[in-house]
């Protein structure tokens, strides 16, 4: 107790002195009501000034926009893979103090050796953060990968990594830190959460946390596999533990899931949700379908008893995907992308799931073994109906080209490296690709009565940096039936989005969704990008219908991590909150594809893949013509015939598809004339399935 009176006391002198320092005096009473007052309103560091393309920021115009700046990093890699929460409001469901964490660090070096974890309280009443960089949370030693919660008193709690010592062999350690008293803004002592735990193999990091609303601390954690090591026997477990008395001790840790032996887990990157009630807990992640690939099924493992046992996993894709592997060569199949899935609870305690999902090609060459990616979209899925939903529509990053590789519109494709999704792709430059499955760390968030899913992307080929690497922008979709439609908080014209900058289908049929940050820097060089990445959405959305968002808006695009392609070195990134307002916009009109017309992107799919299916009409023994009946969801696809050595004879249909659909093949090869009797095989592939039949043609 003595301990944590001096550090509280040392902690307000501190404080007291750095408020003076800056021209306003402290009170406990302004600290308790989160109405400090900063030096002046958007209290930012960094000169928006430069430009790129003809655009240009200024502090000014991002207030404007809504943005407000918590602080700033060189550090831009804020997770692993799932963004967790970064950013609360306190009392819940209200805007009068937001709290806010994240990753900081000062260094322009490789590995950032100084890195620590900052948090910041935005105060509605007045208009401002606590302090232009916040406080510090974290201990010693190089901190890193925070997420947070809120007491149920309005403290904030927050969890991260560290090492033990100042050593780089240090061992990483899994850390819990709590505010001092409601409104101190300073932090008591990080406690280790497996000092009082038996010890494992090695100790869990990665922590991801959330807090109940009775004020149970739920933390999971993965344990760390360095590079050249062994496999420890516990690497693909998942780790779960929790504190009942507000951080002060922590449960031992326990596994509640494990991958198969040599399989990749995606659990570092393991999502978390809590009911309203703080009855009900799941984590999730993507388990691996085979040890030589991470792509794989949405899983997760609930708690419906506050923590204290687990379910079995539940794999959510399991009749969608499917488990084989490996795959034959130059085959497509789907899966759900490592590292992005989220989850929530809405009001009535059901589970919603959010994931990347795209066709994936398998591809062996000798023992090495690969998944192409095409591209990605954000898919939804409800516990309550059991059914899939397309938030968004296809993002990609393969360049549109014809049958004979010639890419086509390059005039919309400055850079033509970055492409879209129709019937034909090629692969970019994979050295300019960061993101390259164009779609990626989605969010859900929840209210009484909407469901919103917020990710990042670049809808357009040309916002790239100038050493390459790609701008991302955040969008936001909507839905109030529960996840069966989805739409934008914009109104939403295709004719007016192809008759603008976006000018062709290939940019309006990715859905009906809103870009929240609008801020393309094409060609931006560093300290003038604006990639807002590493976004974090408060899973709880209040009856203000405000969502709450932070991110980093990256000035020099690329991750400021030496093992990715980066920008080569490091700018004083903004940490960004941002208090969206919801609204539901209206869509009109529809757009098209060779003449078929399709509404609104977010539509709900059946529960598998399966019920897209082809039929041959009549008997496969035929002496003029076949015909085939195709029952096919929205998609792309094609139905072709090929003889029986291998070789094509005729494209039947390439495009796309939408409900139900009859083909004929009328007996002729590509060139119009008549094919010999003989046995022939039809081919009909989609992103979702890839089905073949056997035909006789007799004369």
């Amino acid at each position: 107790m003595f301990k944590k009176f001096m550090v509280l006391l040392v902690g307000l002198i501190v404080f007291s002195i750095a408020a003076t320092t800056n021209r306003y005096i402290i009170t406990r009473g302004d600290l308790a009501n989160c109405s400090s007052v900063a030096i002046d309103k958007y209290s930012s560091s960094i000169p928006w000034s430069g430009s790129a393309g003809g655009i240009s920021y200024s502090a000014a115009e991002l207030r404007a926009a809504g943005e407000k700046q918590a602080g700033i990093t060189t550090y831009d890699h804020q997770q692993n893979g799932n963004q967790g929460n970064r950013v609360i409001p306190y009392p819940a469901g209200d805007d009068t103090c937001v709290h806010v964490c994240w990753t900081y660090s000062p260094d322009e070096v490789e590995e950032h050796p100084h890195r620590a974890i900052h948090c910041n309280w935005w105060s509605n009443t007045v208009d401002s953060f606590f302090l232009s960089n916040g406080v510090k949370a974290s201990g010693a030693f190089k901190a890193g990968y925070t997420t947070m919660g809120v007491l149920p008193d309005g403290r904030s709690v927050v969890a991260f990594h560290e090492r033990e010592s100042a050593s780089l062999t240090a061992d990483y350690v899994s850390m819990v830190a709590v505010e001092a008293g409601p409104g101190f803004r300073i932090f008591l002592e990080p406690q280790d959460i497996g000092v009082n735990n038996p010890p494992v193999v090695e100790n869990p990091i990665w922590p991801h946390i959330l807090v109940g609303a009775e004020g149970t601390i739920h933390v999971t954690a993965h344990v760390s596999k360095e590079e050249g090591d062994p496999d420890p026997a516990d690497y693909n477990d998942l780790y779960y533990s929790r504190s009942t008395d507000e951080g002060v001790t922590f449960s031992p840790w326990q596994v509640i899931a494990e991958n198969p032996e040599g399989t990749p887990g995606g659990m570092n990157d393991a999502a978390m949700a809590v009911s309203r009630d703080g009855k009900k807990i799941a984590v999730s992640w993507v388990r691996a379908v085979s040890e030589e690939t991470s792509y794989g099924h949405p899983t997760y493992v609930e708690s419906i008893d506050g923590g204290l046992t687990w379910s079995n996993p539940v794999f959510i894709t399991e009749e969608r995907y499917g488990w084989d592997f490996p795959m034959a060569d130059d085959t497509t199949q789907l899966f759900a992308d490592p590292r992005d899935m989220d989850l929530a609870y809405d009001d009535d305690g059901n589970l919603h799931a959010v994931w990347v999902e795209g066709p994936r090609q398998h591809q062996t060459d000798g023992d090495y073994v690969s998944f192409i990616k095409f591209t990605g979209r954000v898919m939804h899925w409800s516990e309550a109906t059991g059914d899939f939903s397309r938030p968004s529509g296809l993002f990609g990053t393969y360049i549109w080209t014809d049958s004979t590789g010639t890419v086509l519109d390059t005039a919309m494709m400055d850079d033509a490296w970055w492409g879209t999704d129709p019937d034909l792709w090629v692969p970019g430059d994979p050295e300019r690709r960061e993101n390259y499955c164009g779609v990626w760390r989605p969010q859900i968030s929840t209210s009484d009565d909407m469901l919103v899913v917020t990710f990042g992307a670049n809808r357009f080929p040309w916002d790239v940096s100038n050493a390459g690497t790609i701008n991302g922008e955040i969008y936001v979709a909507v839905s109030t039936d529960g996840g069966y439609t989805w739409g934008p908080t914009e109104d939403f014209s295709y004719e007016q989005k192809i008759a603008d900058m976006d000018r062709h289908w290939w940019n309006a049929h990715k859905g009906c969704v809103t870009n929240i940050t609008k801020t393309p820097t094409p060609d931006a060089r560093q300290g003038s990008c604006a990639d807002e990445d590493h976004h974090s959405a408060c899973p709880l959305i209040g009856s203000d219908d405000i969502l709450h968002l932070t991110y980093i808006k990256d000035l020099f695009s690329g991750p400021a991590l030496s093992n990715y392609y980066t920008e080569g070195f490091y700018t004083d990134n903004p940490i960004i909150y941002l208090p969206y307002k919801l609204n539901v916009g209206e869509v009109v009109g529809t757009f098209n594809i060779n003449g078929t017309h399709y509404p609104n992107i977010g539509i709900a799919e059946e529960h598998a893949v399966n019920q897209t299916s082809i039929q041959v009409l009549g008997s496969n023994v035929f002496s003029k013509s076949v015909s085939f009946e195709l029952d096919v969801p929205l998609t792309t696809g094609s139905l072709k015939i090929y003889d029986a050595s291998g070789s094509l004879v005729k494209t039947v249909y390439e495009g796309g598809f939408s409900g139900s659909k009859t083909l004929t093949w009328d007996g002729t090869d590509s060139k119009g004339k008549h094919a010999s009797a003989g046995v022939y095989f039809y081919s009909f592939i989609t992103p979702e399935i890839n089905q073949s039949g056997r035909l006789v043609l007799v004369r």
